[in-house]
């Protein structure tokens, strides 16, 4: 469906869980007239499963399973800022603990086809799509995104 913003998708979803149609949706922000997506089946969490590169901000640690923010997730991110370096890191928590201890770094990125660990300096990116699960609210996600910094 179309929706004009994040809030009214996110809108949609919970009006739809109502009756057991949406479990979580994905916005997309440009590229496509239908941008809401609503999901029954399946879940945030599935989604990411399948993606290559995952990451966070150092400053925060892992968000709590039941806390709100665990509740999004921005995907089909361009990164506009540079690696300080790269290093290889078997696991994404020893990646990020890697990168929370070098000075300055505010991101971190873990691929994972080949374990490559990426620690940012002044991190910044522009997301494609926003995931979120039913029963979020627009506030939760505008604290969420603001507290990445």
């Amino acid at each position: 469906m179309h929706t004009a913003d994040l809030k009214e998708c996110i809108f949609q979803c919970n009006l739809f869980d109502s009756f057991g149609a949406c479990n979580w949706l994905a916005f997309y922000y440009s590229g496509r007239d239908e941008n809401c997506h609503l999901f029954r089946d399946g879940s945030v969490t599935d989604w990411l499963s399948s993606c290559a590169v995952i990451g966070q901000p150092t400053i925060l640690d892992k968000c709590p399973d039941d806390g709100p923010c665990s509740r999004f997730a921005r995907t089909a991110c361009a990164r506009t800022s540079n690696a300080e370096g790269a290093t290889t890191q078997s696991e994404y928590e020893e990646c990020l603990a890697h990168c929370k201890e070098q000075d300055g770094i505010d991101f971190m990125t873990h691929v994972t086809h080949d374990n490559t660990c990426n620690c940012y300096a002044n991190f910044t990116q522009q997301c494609g799509v926003t995931l979120a699960a039913v029963n979020a609210s627009i506030e939760e996600f505008d604290e969420c995104k603001s507290a990445e910094r």
